[in-house]
């Protein structure tokens, strides 16, 4: 389900894990993956009504192109339901590595989000460098689309999500509940 909840042992090491929710449409299983040039991934969430601030961005990715990874960012875009761009947090490519496919979570700052609100990457691929977003195919309906912030989104061509997870919160508590509390 898109509420469903944040692993046990997670919920463990966060200090207030009831103000968390994790908006998931996919499983943990890819059975494809892509990287788009020229555009870009989005998925459509919708938070529950007692949450307002994202926390974070899990995605199932991996990277090709060098070993090493280019000296520039991947942004991670928020926009509201109209695609209104809201947020770009910047990410080292570094963040994700080269080789088999696994989750990243990607911190955010406490970011109020709309009702709806898209969660958009954009990797900037070509030939040397790019990320493969992974896409779950064992889904009833697709929220996921593709496009750019200034040129807008339209859905997918194929019944699957992109592998994009948003942890939403209550309220945005000056403590990160995914940093060690040691």
């Amino acid at each position: 389900t898109q509420e469903s909840s944040l692993s046990a042992s997670r919920l463990e090491s966060l200090s207030r894990p009831a103000d968390l929710q994790q908006l998931s449409y996919v499983d943990d299983s890819a059975e494809s993956a892509r990287s788009i040039a020229g555009s870009g991934h989005a998925v459509l969430f919708r938070r529950p009504a007692d949450t307002a601030y994202l926390r974070a961005v899990e995605i199932f990715a991996s990277r090709y192109g060098y070993p090493q990874a280019p000296a520039e960012d991947f942004l991670v875009y928020i926009l509201d339901k109209d695609q209104k761009l809201l947020h770009a947090f910047p990410f080292p490519y570094a963040e994700i590595e080269r080789g088999e496919q696994r989750w990243y979570m990607l911190k955010v700052p406490a970011t109020k989000v709309p009702r709806q609100f898209y969660v958009a990457l954009a990797f900037n691929p070509h030939r040397t460098k790019g990320v493969y977003l992974g896409m779950d195919e064992h889904v009833e309906q697709t929220r996921s689309f593709t496009g750019r912030p200034t040129t807008g989104y339209e859905p997918i061509d194929v019944k699957a999500e992109w592998m994009v997870r948003a942890t939403v919160a209550r309220s945005p508590s000056s403590k990160n509940p995914f940093e060690d509390p040691r």
